[in-house]
């Protein structure tokens, strides 16, 4: 193979055409490119390229401008006239202001002086800053916008400065002809193009026209424009009539000095056919009860949002309630105390928890302290046949008086023991006084009267107002007891009772309610724990029949409008009886309420909640709603 074929022709280099002794004699155009960008550099820039890049400094000759030429040559153009002006006077920067929709630019003056056009706009803007600051301007010309398509801002009356507004918008052009939703802002047909501010207008009538503003609001708006002005215009007829008696009430109010909170206002009674019942979420949904809630109640006093939780785990809970969180307070542990009956003390100091013991405990809420009572209180109360001491050996039936003074206590054979507690219910220093005896066994009791304060602890003999104590016999015997002679001053038979399980009063006395053994309530007035009446039974204002089972629960609203009853041997057994009507509520609770077999119920003492413990562990707890309207009527 020859040589010549296998080797591969070097590729020949382009090279560009050759030069020539006239373009050898012409600059490039690169170099008059950088001669025109080395006069066009003022003396600062100069001296920044020499610290940066250690190029010579050189000030430039001549303060004119120097140009260069196309063959090389320098040349120095002479001053215009514009040396002496500031840059603020030689560029005039158009943004279209909301305010300005047309700078106009004239000539430059001399040093020092401003054009026609720049002082007019200053003094637009001057104008417009006394009448932002409510000063009225001395003299004010409207001058027309050249451009139909710009729309002033002064047309959108707003009352506080944007927060942030856009230069662009007002240069911006709508079509309303194009977009079929635009056409509804148009208001003629030929209508079409429109600028951006006023297009946001059109849209914020539109917006308006839509939604209307409250009355409310157009009246908060007309008195912050014209705070010092009594006629406040309104855009209609129903707003104008009650800014107007709004007005006249605050004028009423601020000219007097008489109470805010009208007391004379007599309070709204609750419908008796509906009641109006929201539910919440647990009221120990932070510290759930691992046995059945037996007792349940709330604090006596209204402005403390506490309930306590007790039952036969051993602990007594207390909840913090606010109807969302309900956190928890405080857990205390009763060692060998199966709590059954847990109550506050009326002054609220302290806790009482009693059960199948014979002893009891209270707890002091302000230093957290236990203190059992002593045991054998009374031993030797109850004697046998053989003259042998038998000893109670519980407490689950035990009541303070309505001052806490005085603790009765159930016991056996139909005796009924009274004891004398402590500051604030403490049972370290308690001591029984005496002891009341029926004819049958005793099955509950109940406080009739208040304490008449005359130094004796147990009540005002002879005096106007007396302590008397209700006691109910498994029979329906009622017997009602002179604390202070301690002897009985009445008796009486419910004869439609078949077995009394549960007796409660309410109003301040104005209510007792008896529940049987056979679901029956009878509710009757204060007479039938009057001492004063000698009649040998009472009738009943209305007999209750909607349940069929034992009642256990019976508790009144601190309102004394609502009465709810309960039976803890069938689930579901709950009922809330209308008190002035005496009817019972057809709407709650329903099948569907979860409610459990129910073992303890209560109100608080602003009425505002209610709340239920079953078998489950859970305290529901429910919102009445009726308690934001209805005060106490007692």
């Amino acid at each position: 193979m020859n040589s010549s074929q296998t080797r591969r022709p070097n590729k020949r280099r382009k090279y560009g055409p050759k030069e020539t002794s006239a373009s050898r004699s012409k600059p490039p155009a690169a170099t008059s490119k950088r001669l025109q960008d080395e006069t066009e550099k003022d003396d600062e820039e100069r001296r920044l390229e020499s610290l940066l890049f250690g190029t010579p400094f050189s000030a430039s000759a001549d303060k004119g401008k120097q140009k260069a030429s196309i063959d090389g040559t320098i040349s120095v153009v002479e001053n215009s006239g514009l040396d002496g002006l500031a840059d603020s006077e030689l560029f005039v920067a158009d943004f279209a202001d909301d305010d300005d929709a047309v700078v106009a630019q004239d000539k430059p003056g001399k040093d020092g002086e401003r054009s026609q056009s720049t002082s007019d706009s200053d003094s637009d803007s001057d104008s417009e800053t006394e009448a932002d600051a409510g000063i009225q301007p001395s003299s004010s010309k409207a001058t027309p916008s050249a451009n139909p398509l710009v729309w002033s801002s002064s047309k959108i009356s707003t009352s506080k400065p944007s927060a942030w507004s856009d230069p662009s918008d007002a240069a911006a052009v709508i079509s309303l002809k194009e977009d079929k939703r635009l056409r509804k802002l148009r208001d003629a047909p030929e209508d079409d193009q429109i600028g951006g501010l006023q297009y946001e207008a059109k849209l914020r009538q539109q917006f308006e026209k839509i939604n209307p503003a409250p009355a409310w609001a157009v009246a908060a708006r007309d008195k912050l424009r014209n705070p010092n002005s009594k006629q406040k215009r309104r855009r209609s007829s129903s707003s104008s009539q009650s800014s107007s008696d709004e007005e006249k009430d605050i004028e009423d109010l601020l000219h007097s000095t008489g109470s805010i909170v009208n007391s004379d206002r007599r309070p709204t009674l609750l419908p008796p056919t509906k009641l109006d019942i929201l539910g919440l979420r647990d009221a120990n949904q932070t510290g759930r009860s691992e046995s059945e809630v037996s007792s349940v109640r709330f604090h006596p006093s209204p402005t403390v949002p506490v309930l306590l939780t007790a039952g036969s785990d051993q602990r007594l809970r207390l909840f913090n309630i606010d109807g969302l969180t309900n956190p928890i307070l405080q857990t205390i542990h009763t060692p060998n105390l199966p709590i059954t009956n847990a109550q506050f003390h009326p002054s609220g100091q302290s806790v009482l928890l009693t059960g199948a013991r014979p002893y009891f405990i209270t707890y002091d809420l302000q230093s957290g302290a236990t203190t059992e009572s002593p045991r054998g209180l009374w031993s030797s109360s109850s004697v046998t046949e053989d003259g042998k001491a038998q000893g109670d050996r519980s407490m689950e039936i035990a009541k303070f008086s309505d001052d806490g003074k005085l603790l009765a206590v159930g016991g056996r054979g139909g005796y009924v023991h009274l004891l004398q507690c402590g500051a604030g219910g403490s049972g370290a220093s308690a001591q029984v006084i005496t002891s009341l005896k029926m004819n049958r066994p005793l099955k509950d009791l109940e406080w009739c009267g208040s304490y008449g304060g005359s130094g004796n602890a147990l009540g005002d003999v002879g005096g106007s107002r007396r302590l008397e104590l209700m006691t109910v016999s498994n029979e329906g015997q009622v017997y009602l007891w002179d604390v202070g002679s301690r002897r009985c001053v009445r008796t009486w038979t419910d004869d439609s009772m078949y077995g009394a399980s549960k007796v409660a009063r309410g109003g301040l006395g104005k209510y007792f309610a008896f529940g049987s053994k056979t679901g029956i309530v009878n509710v009757y007035s204060d007479t039938a724990g009057s001492s004063e009446s000698h009649l040998a039974s009472e009738t009943p204002l209305k007999t209750i029949q909607n349940l069929v089972n034992p009642i256990s629960s019976i508790r009144f609203d601190p309102s004394c409008q609502i009465m709810a009853m309960a039976s803890k041997y069938k689930p579901g057994q709950l009922r809330m009886v209308h008190l002035p009507s005496l009817t019972v509520f057809a709407n709650w609770p329903t099948t569907s309420t979860p409610l459990g077999v129910v073992m303890s119920v209560d109100f608080s003492a602003g009425s505002e909640y209610f709340a239920v413990g079953n078998n489950r562990g859970r305290v529901l707890l429910y919102n009445l709603k009726h308690s934001a309207r209805v005060n106490s009527i007692y």
